[in-house]
This record gives C-alpha cells, sequence and structure tokens, in this order.
C-alpha cells in the first residue's frame, strides 16, 4: 500500500534460497525528495529469538529504525537478511 505519507511493504520467503546473500529490495514510487523512517512492523518469530537462518539481522532491522530519502530507497534499497522457507516480514516506511 502507497499514498503520500505511508507505505508498507511485505516481502516473503516461499522456499529456501539457492545463494547465500540476498539481493537488495529497492523500493521504487516513493518521492525522491522526502526523507523516510524505515521500520519493521513484523518480522519472522527466528528474528526475535535468534534462532534457524536470521541469527544476526542486518544493522537497519536490529534498532528502533532509521530515515532514508526516497532516492536512496529507490536505488541502494534495503538489504534484506536471510529468511526460514514460509516466512515473511512487513517494512513500513513512514514520510517524515
Amino acid at each position: 500500500m502507497i499514498d503520500d505519507q505511508r507505505a508498507v511493504v511485505m516481502v516473503a520467503q516461499l522456499a529456501t534460497p539457492s545463494w547465500a546473500m540476498n539481493e537488495a529490495l529497492r523500493i521504487p514510487y516513493l518521492d525522491p525528495r522526502k526523507r523516510y523512517r524505515v521500520s519493521v512492523l513484523d518480522r519472522p518469530n527466528a528474528a526475535r529469538d535468534g534462532s534457524h537462518t536470521m541469527r544476526r539481522q542486518v544493522p537497519w532491522m536490529a534498532g528502533d529504525g532509521f530515515e532514508a530519502s526516497g532516492a536512496w530507497l529507490a536505488e541502494a534499497g534495503l538489504r534484506l537478511p536471510q529468511m526460514d522457507p514460509e516466512s515473511a516480514l512487513l517494512i513500513e516506511l513512514e514520510a517524515l
């Protein structure tokens, strides 16, 4: 869902990946001139307790979120964690 002030993005891992590193999640359609607060709304249970594949979270997931420009989110994107099969991650982007 994307509007002028807020977007929620879901990333789902359906099966075990065949590679070790995920590509960056680039998020188009945001205003490149605005800054956004990026935070995690919901994460797989493995991310909460440090078990399974997500033993270490990517740095942006470890805190209470961070700020980035719409241009940066569209071009560089977010590094995604390794996730267990059949799990999902909800990311919120809120315009500042």
